[in-house]
């Protein structure tokens, strides 16, 4: 009986290591977080520059037909 104990305790921390690895660690749900608010910034930035690049088209057509 005592080996299991030293098992499911030896399972239980590991089991706790890999949890902590996931949330708190390199490529873990925090960094996860942190990479969809930098999309989210990239989105937006990315959004006002194609209508920048719109309205330049505009500009550039109508300088060549106008």
């Amino acid at each position: 009986m005592k080996h299991w104990r030293w098992i499911a305790l030896l399972l239980i921390v590991l089991l706790v290591a890999l949890q902590a690895k996931l949330w708190f660690g390199a490529g873990g749900m925090r960094g996860i977080h942190a990479l969809h608010g930098s999309i989210a910034q990239q989105k937006a930035e990315n959004a006002k520059l194609e209508q920048r690049n719109a309205a330049l088209a505009a500009d550039v057509h109508d300088l060549k037909h106008g």
